[in-house]
């Protein structure tokens, strides 16, 4: 019986002793976790480590209200508006130097229609009082969407304030609105819908009062090459410049 005793002792000696283990072996992932909170914490408690991105672009929020201060605005980038937008063509001088023989051949093309459609015609003898009055003929220089440099030209009619009025000045144009109406209009009824461009629509009319108009510079030059037997004859130097007096025969914008 004693020894019997003494077997169950053992017994249960390595039984507990194999929960001992068993427990230890338990316990010793679970000691770890308390480690790997401490960590998180530590790395939730330290934003310093990890920077907000939106606090690097804008700044870091502050004050009562919790915003973020406000950015200095930039004005450089306005620097090119007026260049770009509002002033989208510029006077003939400026343009030649830039586009050299492109610019040269769209104002040669737009003086030629001056001369097909016989739109003026040379005069010389001018008194003091006629040359004072000549209109100053206009040219400017646009680089279209699609690359095309186009040349337009105009009679530069301040001149003829003191004596026009307004109604006699202005000219027929459709309002936007009226247009987008007509647009919508068409779209809801299925209609079919024709543009037509008419070229030089002011060149059309004949001009029923007397105008001289004054083309001076590279204008004048330009206008030689293109018939010089008709025109360099009556080509006139004023302050160093060529100078080209005619008389309008159809109506100029």
């Amino acid at each position: 019986d004693d020894d019997s005793d003494d077997e169950g002792d053992d017994e249960g000696d390595d039984e507990s002793t194999n929960e001992n283990n068993a427990k230890v072996e338990v316990e010793v992932p679970c000691n770890d976790a308390p480690t790997t909170e401490v960590q998180t914490d530590d790395v939730e408690n330290n934003p310093q480590e990890e920077s907000d991105p939106l606090d690097t672009k804008y700044g870091v929020r502050s004050g009562n209200h919790d915003l973020r201060a406000r950015k200095p605005r930039d004005y450089s980038h306005l620097h090119a508006t007026p260049e770009s937008i509002v002033m989208t063509q510029h006077s003939m001088k400026k343009r030649l130097k830039l586009y050299c023989d492109k610019g040269v051949d769209s104002v040669l093309d737009e003086l030629k229609q001056l001369h097909d459609r016989k739109v003026v015609e040379s005069k010389k003898a001018l008194t003091r009082e006629e040359k004072r009055a000549a209109l100053q003929y206009l040219m400017f220089i646009k680089e279209k969407r699609c690359g095309r440099i186009k040349a337009r030209g105009c009679a530069d009619g301040r001149k003829q304030r003191a004596h026009t009025t307004k109604e006699e000045a202005s000219s027929p144009t459709v309002a936007i609105e009226s247009l987008l109406l007509t647009c919508v209009i068409d779209a809801k009824e299925n209609r079919d819908v024709a543009t037509v461009d008419i070229p030089g629509a002011f060149m059309q009319v004949d001009m029923d009062e007397l105008v001289h108009m004054k083309l001076e510079g590279k204008m004048a030059e330009i206008m030689v090459r293109i018939d010089p037997k008709l025109y360099r004859k009556y080509i006139t130097v004023e302050n160093g410049k060529q100078v080209l007096y005619v008389e309008l025969k159809k109506a100029l914008y």
